[in-house]
């Protein structure tokens, strides 16, 4: 079995686990102190769009803790594109860093760490689709208004390209 092959039967195990135990937690439960910074990401249900605006790509994004506030598990949803990400994030004590796995349901994966810094959620990682490997950056912000905005870059080179831009409501 290749490596990546057992980076998605982890994925699918771990995932699997937090959607079961998820389920039974109804209460709404605080994120452990390494996690508290993406406290912006519960709560509400967010609904946003592509800026420029595309009136029928409406991204839905769900934030919740789940096993006791050890885990933070985002779901985003696009149904116009038929499409949906899962994510898991934890905090992994031998690199004392935020960890995340995030999982599409067109194969592709990501992983790596996410930080505060600035005022922004920083995601950073690796995006694994087909044989293709690109690093990646996001950057999730609270904006004056209240809205969220979602700020994606892909690395060429040396350089950081934004992809897209989304602003999100409660």
């Amino acid at each position: 079995m290749s490596e990546m092959e057992n980076r998605f039967n982890r994925l699918v195990v771990i995932l699997g686990l937090a959607t079961l135990l998820a389920g039974s937690n109804a209460d709404a439960q605080e994120p452990v102190a390494e996690l508290a910074f993406l406290t912006p990401l519960l709560g509400p249900d967010w609904t946003g769009t592509f800026i420029p605006p595309e009136p029928d790509w409406a991204h839905e994004l769900h934030g919740e803790t789940i096993l006791d506030g050890h885990a933070v598990h985002l779901i985003k949803e696009v149904a116009a594109a038929d499409f949906r990400m899962e994510s898991l994030f934890t905090f992994d004590p031998d690199s004392a860093r935020v960890t995340f796995v995030s999982q599409t349901n067109r194969g592709q994966l990501s992983t790596g760490t996410a930080r505060f810094a600035d005022g922004h959620v920083i995601v950073e990682g690796r995006n694994h689709y087909d044989t293709t490997v690109r690093e990646f950056r996001q950057t999730f912000t609270i904006l004056p208004d209240g809205r969220l905005e979602d700020r994606f870059y892909r690395r060429e080179g040396e350089a950081w390209i934004q992809g897209h831009l989304i602003r999100y409501r409660p």
